[in-house]
């Protein structure tokens, strides 16, 4: 049975996640330690009618050594000639698998300083890259597979070998994997997701407020924002329908990056640069955050809102109700993948260009004129809870109930 339960997440991968269509050709990056299960993925892709596959493997490991053992002066040395390829490959209608391990402290206690100036580096290279999926111009899907080391942080009152038995299986359950007819399943979950959007949708609500014991925020939204949620049409030449996260419990939009004012707690642990912080608070004002602090690792955080202006606002604001299977697992995964799903949430930087009218094709600036966020950063960040409340307003000031103790009130 484990067997077919894996064989069926694969077919998810490509037949959910990205849609694959014949003659397409996809790009995979995997992590070492992952390649049975990549080898399986590219034989399903094949057998759905890729006309390439190709396939990158990356070690976690190597980016905590090059912070220990590299020069400082070094580290803004960037490989060009892959970004390059990559940006190709997607010009000519390539598609895009990233298959990962999930090392929540893998980067625990590194220099912030050597992070930022790494990222800093890269970013120019990842913009258009990142540009290209956030305007919905590629079909492109992520996952994590589990391994020993995640699966012991989730499970540390296991042995090794049952924390990672009961990691798969947890995995297998949350992605719909243990489904006798996961595909099928799978566009019935696209569907209900649909229709909650559409309803977002007419209702043009200008703002949401979020509250609860610990949140008093309103979110502002912007004018021709876009509710999005399931799947994705990438305009690729193939017009391919995709779901970019496999699990995904959401819907989401763009805020008003001007126009978020309160305060907000954490409500699940965030993994930001290989470091975990338990719990944090921002205060917002006009939009910024005026106010920080955390129970622990504060100066990665504080590091995170440093990297640029955008990471100082919001670039998404998300609704995920509190029965969602993630959320009744009962306890967090240590991935933003996972635990995002388990909750609403907001993101610290990049708004999706998709999520606004016209907002594919618009310049950095125009883009930021009409509300949206520009940022080398996108962190999601859990705030819902079973007693959190969220009200829709309207341009005259009526609230009309969206989310009831975490749960849908419509």
């Amino acid at each position: 049975m484990f067997e077919q339960h894996i064989e069926n997440f694969a077919d998810i991968l490509v037949q959910v996640g990205l849609g694959l269509q014949k003659g397409q050709m996809v790009s995979i990056s995997s992590h070492v330690g992952l390649e049975d299960i990549t080898r399986l993925v590219v034989q399903k892709a094949y057998q759905a009618g890729a006309k390439l596959v190709e396939v990158e493997y990356r070690d976690p490991e190597l980016q905590r050594i090059r912070l220990e053992h590299a020069d400082p002066e070094t580290l803004d040395a960037v490989s060009e000639w892959f970004f390059k390829a990559r940006l190709e490959f997607l010009e000519r209608g390539g598609s895009l698998l990233n298959l990962s391990m999930n090392r929540p402290d893998i980067l625990k206690g590194q220099d912030q300083e050597k992070l930022t100036r790494t990222t800093r580096a890269t970013y120019p290279f990842i913009k258009p890259i990142q540009q290209r999926m956030m305007s919905d111009k590629v079909a492109w899907s992520l996952s994590v597979i589990p391994d020993q080391e995640w699966a012991s942080k989730v499970f540390p009152e296991l042995s090794a070998e049952d924390a990672l038995t009961a990691l798969w299986d947890t995995i297998l359950k949350i992605v719909r994997a243990d489904q006798d007819n996961p595909v099928e399943v799978w566009k019935q979950h696209v569907k209900s997701l649909h229709d909650r959007k559409a309803w977002l949708n007419q209702q043009n609500f200008q703002a949401l407020r979020f509250k609860n014991a610990h949140t008093d925020l309103i979110v502002g939204l912007a004018k021709g924002h876009i509710w999005a949620g399931g799947s994705g049409l990438a305009h690729d030449g193939f017009e391919t329908e995709f779901v970019a996260n496999i699990p995904t419990e959401e819907v989401f939009t763009l805020p008003d990056r001007t126009r978020i004012d309160g305060t907000v707690r954490s409500t699940y642990p965030l993994s930001v640069r290989g470091t975990v912080i338990d719990h944090f608070t921002l205060t917002f004002k006009d939009g910024r955050v005026t106010h920080m602090e955390a129970s622990n690792n504060e100066e990665v955080l504080q590091a995170l809102l440093s990297m640029d202006e955008g990471a100082m606002s919001l670039g998404e604001v998300a609704l995920v109700p509190h029965s969602s299977p993630i959320s009744q697992f009962g306890r967090p995964l240590y991935h933003g993948l996972f635990d995002e799903n388990a909750a609403s949430h907001v993101a610290l930087g990049a708004g999706y260009r998709f999520c606004l009218e016209g907002g594919s094709e618009m310049s950095d600036e125009q883009f930021q004129k009409a509300g949206g966020n520009v940022s080398q950063v996108h962190m999601d960040f859990m705030i819902g809870s079973k007693d959190m409340q969220v009200m829709g307003i309207k341009a005259d000031g009526q609230e009309v109930p969206v989310m009831q103790n975490g749960e849908w009130a419509f």
